[in-house]
């Protein structure tokens, strides 16, 4: 590696250093000196020359070394498409599938044809069937029963014993 020669600027400005700290005096900014351009030697325009060379070729190497790993990439991914694309294909059919089913199954619960189910199976509708009223009679007292002290009542206990027929409903 070889060192660069210092410019007739950068000369200069060393100057105004040596200078100013010989003085004493402090200088805030250095304003630029404006030279002309020494001309390069020839062994320096070979210098340059080989550095833009060897940048080229290493940006050449590079862009080839991308390229080939790219076509590479693609190559062994060449089945991946084709199995994109199939498998799109069956989605979009069983999405049609999907929505076909959901109007059935829509159509086969809708409340008008449950209501004819009903019917047909020998229910009555509410409207239709016979009321009967009947009156209740006085209400019986719970029985209490003493607890034994030491032991706590089950919660089993406490419910009343269901009949077969006794349908519990809890409303939402």
């Amino acid at each position: 590696m070889t060192v660069p020669m210092p410019s007739e600027n950068d000369r200069q400005a060393q100057d105004r250093r040596t200078r100013a700290s010989q003085t004493g005096a402090s200088q805030t900014r250095a304003r630029p000196v404006h030279a002309r351009r020494v001309r390069a030697t020839a062994a320096q325009a070979e210098q340059v020359q080989a550095l833009w060379r060897a940048r080229a070729l290493r940006y050449v190497l590079i862009y080839l070394l991308m390229g080939s790993a790219l076509v590479t990439l693609r190559y062994q991914t060449r089945e991946v498409y084709p199995q994109l694309s199939a498998l799109r294909t069956t989605r979009t059919e069983l999405q049609r599938q999907q929505k076909e089913l959901s109007l059935t199954v829509q159509s086969l619960t809708g409340e008008q044809r449950v209501r004819d189910w009903a019917i047909a199976n020998g229910m009555m509708p509410y409207a239709q069937a016979t009321k009967q009223t009947q009156v209740f009679g006085p209400p019986m007292a719970p029985s209490v029963r003493p607890a034994a002290v030491d032991q706590p009542e089950r919660p089993s206990a406490q419910r009343p014993a269901l009949s077969p027929l006794t349908v519990r409903t809890v409303w939402k």
